[in-house]
């Protein structure tokens, strides 16, 4: 019902009880009075965002929607790699940059891959966060999501954006990705929940190479205690330390960078 009515993205906040307490999500203030379910209203932060047909600058990118009804670039690209604009569709899977965890995983993005790194996009979308990454200059991306629809258009939007060799989107899970090809993300991202997290913590450190960067997003701030949690248990069973390089914030969601591989040393 929340995407219906124009959720760019939903969170879940659990009960005191562990189940699921309630839902978060931002809705156009117009479309509120349409919820036909129990809820409550809370203070906006700040200007109201963009709306999914306006471009988004963030981190030297600009995101442009585009509409191919409209005669936006549909067919495949043959701009430079050091493009900064990349062209979405919006309509079609989650990551037009109107949300905060979006923009968050760009920002990280930008920080963290640069010429030559090997990067796994977990939970793709519509290919946003896999496109930044090859115009950052990684040398490879293998992007997978649970959606076909949204595997099928990161596809489209590598080829929309002149970066299908680098590209490369699968249909296997995290999980039997991690148990055929093992550690081979300098720069992994997850933009998922943080139910999915903890499900498959063990998995998504299993794909970081020693010393590689893995990237949580879709965290609101009341999750971040249990993201960090899954990760550093689920690297400390594998006997694969992994520690929070940084965080970042916007509004209430959260990205949490960890450092999974290398042992934390001070000279003495």
């Amino acid at each position: 019902e929340l995407g219906g009515l124009g959720a760019a993205a939903v969170g879940e906040e659990a009960g005191d009880d562990g189940v699921l307490g309630e839902l978060v999500a931002d809705l156009p203030a117009a479309r509120v009075p349409e919820l036909t379910r129990d809820h409550r209203v809370g203070e906006s932060e700040g200007p109201p965002g963009p709306s999914l047909h306006d471009p988004v600058r963030v981190a030297g990118f600009e995101l442009r929607p585009v509409d191919p009804a409209a005669g936006g670039p549909s067919t495949p690209g043959d701009g430079p790699a050091d493009d900064r604009t990349v062209w979405l569709r919006s309509d079609v899977a989650f990551g037009s940059g109107t949300h905060a965890t979006t923009r968050l995983c760009v920002a990280a993005t930008g920080d963290l891959v640069g010429p030559g790194a090997r990067v796994v996009d977990v939970g793709s979308g519509n290919g946003v966060l896999s496109v930044v990454a090859a115009r950052c200059g990684a040398a490879s991306v293998v992007a997978l999501d649970v959606d076909p629809a949204a595997r099928a258009e990161t596809g489209a939007a590598a080829q929309r954006n002149g970066v299908a060799g680098v590209v490369s989107v699968t249909d296997a899970g995290v999980d039997e990705l991690a148990r055929t090809v093992g550690p081979v993300a300098d720069v992994l991202r997850a933009n998922v929940l943080v139910g999915v997290v903890e499900d498959h913590a063990a998995a998504l450190g299993d794909l970081v190479s020693p010393g590689g960067a893995l990237v949580v997003s879709g965290v609101l701030a009341s999750q971040v205690g249990r993201t960090v949690d899954a990760v550093r248990t689920a690297a400390a069973s594998a006997t694969r330390p992994a520690w929070v390089r940084s965080a970042s914030a916007e509004g209430d969601w959260r990205a949490v960078v960890f450092r999974v591989g290398h042992r934390r040393v001070k000279a003495v």
